[in-house]
């Protein structure tokens, strides 16, 4: 039997041990591949293993797993078909199965050192189940690094004066190496700008956006792009008001691409004057990039220019920025940001020869 799946896609090595009694006869050649996408899960996992024993050669069994990924905390979860049980009328009682994922870079340690557990479910051929579980911690999180960037963007010619609509744009850069990574960030904008709350009124439902996405087209708030090095391409998808639980509607960032993965922010008014939005829960993941792009039309803009935002005193506003790195680490900025849209900021003038 051929193997399933190319072998630049090996994960690991396996070892299957089989056979009654105490003493189990162990095939340590077995291999771990990482496939696509299998019974609804973006991608599976193959383990393949040689059914070779003295004179016995069965060829080469194969047991599949969709493998998942939690779009709210990134969480994987692997759902293994059943182990086969005979194998041209020889039972095969499997009793020990060891799956060595030993492929360079296919895992991260977290950058948290919170205690962590790796929890599963067993279950037998004739339907028992046991719940089982391992602890694990990692160490020396508090040495790494956590320097996040930010970049705001504001305004747009016709979209500077008081009581206008505007675009918003904003991209966090995380450097690529012996960095923690974020867990929260809340940022806290100028008094300049305010929320366009006959906008956000036109949320659609948490019931809505879970069941089909379609629905909330009306309450698009903007778009998103995040770029991770565990995944080849971005993820990309679109910002929504969602309704919540909460007086204001939530931003939702429906992200989608090999992986699908729904980052929530907390809208909040603060003082009745400045616009707050908390991303609390973010996932142990590095993250080189994230841009956020709200809209600045008439009819589907989220936040508007309360003041000039080309006089001297608007470009002098800073927004508030905090963030929590997952080792624990805060870093608070008073954040610049970028007005576009005003009167000689983006034309030079050329003088004909």
């Amino acid at each position: 039997m051929r193997s399933p799946v190319p072998a630049g896609s090996k994960i690991g090595d396996v070892t299957v041990g089989a056979g009654a009694g105490s003493n189990p006869f162990f095939i340590q050649s077995g291999k771990a591949y990482l496939t696509g996408p299998y019974k609804g899960a973006p991608y599976g996992v193959a383990i393949v293993v040689p059914a070779v024993a003295g004179p016995f050669d069965l060829g080469k069994v194969a047991t599949l797993s969709s493998l998942f990924v939690d779009k709210h905390d990134a969480t994987v979860r692997i759902v293994s078909d059943s182990f086969p049980t005979i194998l041209q009328g020889i039972p095969l009682d499997v009793r020990d199965v060891r799956v060595d994922v030993n492929k360079p870079g296919f895992f991260l340690n977290p950058t948290s050192c919170a205690e962590k557990t790796i929890t599963g479910t067993l279950t037998s051929t004739e339907g028992m189940r046991a719940d089982v579980s391992d602890r694990f911690q990692a160490a020396d999180c508090a040495s790494l690094g956590f320097k996040p960037k930010m970049v705001m963007r504001v305004g747009g010619r016709g979209h500077t004066r008081p009581g206008r609509t505007t675009p918003f744009t904003t991209r966090l850069t995380m450097p690529q190496s012996n960095q923690a990574n974020l867990r929260f960030v809340r940022v806290t904008l100028p008094r300049t700008i305010n929320a366009r709350l006959n906008t956000i009124n036109d949320a659609c439902t948490r019931a809505e956006f879970e069941s089909d996405i379609s629905k909330c087209a009306h309450a698009k708030a903007g778009t998103a792009v995040a770029s991770t090095p565990l995944l080849r391409d971005p993820l990309r998808g679109s910002v929504y008001f969602v309704k919540n639980g909460h007086a204001i509607p939530d931003l939702f960032v429906a992200l989608r691409g090999q992986v699908d993965f729904d980052l929530i922010g907390t809208i909040s008014i603060v003082n009745n004057a400045l616009l707050r939005t908390t991303f609390a829960t973010a996932p142990d993941v590095p993250i080189r990039s994230f841009t956020l792009r709200l809209l600045g039309g008439t009819s589907t803009a989220s936040i508007g220019a309360k003041a000039n935002l080309c006089s001297k005193s608007s470009r002098r506003a800073k927004a508030q920025v905090d963030y929590i790195g997952q080792n624990g680490k805060v870093l608070q900025v008073d954040q610049a940001l970028k007005v576009g849209g005003c009167r000689g900021s983006s034309h030079r003038r050329h003088r004909r020869r």
